[in-house]
């Protein structure tokens, strides 16, 4: 459990105070939580700047990594440091989820979230997301299409993104234990 205070956790993303701030309302919500670490996601994603970074999450000896830099840069980022992250166990992407975390953005209204639509709620406040949005029915069909020529193997569509973590390594084994989840609630909405 990440309340127990048994695996350490360290935040990497966001803005300036933001990881901070999203780890500490997180502590102050889950008692047992405590994460070890943090980091703004505003560094040069190679070179010296990064290998810094790196080096910060090892010293801590972190357990379970919250990579939130937004897609794709945090799956590049991971992909690109996977083998430099020597006691990390779990390296999850968790898109803009410090900002929902520390309180930054405001989470949908309840009904929004039931039924599976906080992506609209989040497209109407943010329109600027429609361009990003619209690619994702594109790679949805593109993946069927390709899936049906029978060229893709072992790709499955999920209804919430949390349900990833049990097929990422099917999906892309060359990756290893990357898990993107997109929604800041700590429940699984299933």
């Amino acid at each position: 459990s990440l309340t127990d205070g048994r695996k350490t956790i360290f935040f990497l993303g966001g803005k300036p105070g933001i990881a901070e701030l999203a780890a500490q309302k997180l502590a102050e919500k889950y008692n047992g939580f405590t994460p070890v670490g943090t980091s703004d996601g505003y560094f040069n994603k190679q070179g010296a700047e990064s290998d810094k970074i790196i080096d910060k999450i090892n010293s801590l000896n972190t357990d379970i990594l919250f990579v939130c830099l937004g897609v794709p840069v945090q799956e590049n980022w991971i992909i690109e440091n996977k083998t430099k992250l020597k006691n990390v166990g779990l390296v999850m992407g968790l898109g803009g989820s410090l900002d929902a975390y520390s309180g930054n953005v405001k989470r949908a209204p309840e009904i929004f979230i039931k039924l599976n639509l906080e992506w609209f709620y989040r497209l109407v406040k943010e329109p600027k997301r429609i361009g990003r949005m619209m690619k994702l029915p594109k790679f949805v069909f593109g993946t069927i299409i390709y899936k049906l020529s029978g060229k893709l193997t072992g790709v499955v569509l999920f209804r919430d993104l949390s349900m990833i973590s049990k097929y990422a390594e099917e999906i892309h084994p060359e990756v290893g234990d990357i898990v993107t989840i997109d929604f800041p609630d700590a429940k699984s909405r299933e």
